[in-house]
């Protein structure tokens, strides 16, 4: 005669099936890596009047046209460009220029002077992953105008916080008026929503608005970026594939206190 008890006992997961169960789940989630684009890269020099990118492309991505807010004085300009010897890649020939910036030694991410750039996906369904954003910078101290330091924030989570930061090291003017620095920014991470277009911000920290004596501006700007798939599904099967095997690990104890 059949034993109930010993034939439910057979039936029940025992612990180390459980075990290689929970296994299983791990490598499968280690194995959904998200797919990403291969990674290029877009470079902004200010050639003539236009703000678009001037060379390079992006794998999937539009690059939009730079804009720029809260600052009085602006556009691209050939005079004072960065020298052949202030960075390796140095264009020496076009660059943007700024005066008159706002005056806030913090961010405010609506009245603060900044330079803003979008880009977006052109496949359905993915997003974009920021990998590095660089530039060469000129920023003139005179009397105090121009910005002291830099903040990279985002759209991914609405401006709120800084992905990369920085100090300008600032020029007093002739003789010393062609000083450029390279501010490179690598190792970043930042993901915006999927068919949502990832907008960038410089925002200029600590001039002086009120004066026109200093000036900050800006070449050779270099955005890294590639376009991935996200993977909300893939946590959504992790957490039911857990609770289940929870279960199941719950009932296995269960099973083995009646036997017992």
């Amino acid at each position: 005669m059949l034993n109930l008890n010993q034939n439910n006992a057979m039936k029940s997961p025992s612990i180390p099936t459980v075990r290689n169960s929970i296994f299983a789940l791990s490598l499968v989630a280690m194995l959904a890596i998200p797919a990403y684009d291969a990674e290029a890269q877009v470079i902004y020099q200010f050639t003539g009047a236009s703000l678009s990118p001037t060379s390079g492309s992006l794998t999937n991505i539009t690059a939009g046209a730079m804009t720029v807010a809260n600052v009085a004085v602006s556009g691209t300009s050939t005079s004072q460009p960065s020298n052949t010897t202030a960075y390796a890649s140095a264009s020496a020939a076009y660059n943007y220029f700024t005066s008159q910036l706002t005056a806030d030694a913090t961010v405010n991410i609506s009245t603060s002077s900044y330079f803003s750039f979008s880009l977006t996906s052109t496949v359905s369904g993915e997003a974009v992953n920021l990998t590095a954003f660089s530039f060469g910078a000129r920023s003139i101290a005179t009397a105090g105008a121009g910005p002291t330091s830099f903040e990279l924030r985002s759209s991914a989570d609405s401006f709120a916080g800084s992905i990369a930061s920085g100090t300008f090291n600032q020029t007093q003017g002739s003789p010393t008026i062609n000083y450029w620095y390279y501010y490179p920014n690598t190792g970043l991470n930042v993901t915006g929503a999927a068919d949502t277009a990832l907008t960038l911000r410089i925002y200029l920290l600590g001039a002086n608005g009120a004066n026109a004596g200093g000036s900050f501006r800006i070449d050779d700007l270099s955005i890294s970026a590639a376009s991935v798939v996200p993977e909300p599904s893939t946590a959504m099967f992790l957490s039911g594939g857990v609770a289940i095997l929870l279960v199941a690990q719950a009932f296995a104890r269960f099973k083995r206190r009646q036997e017992g």
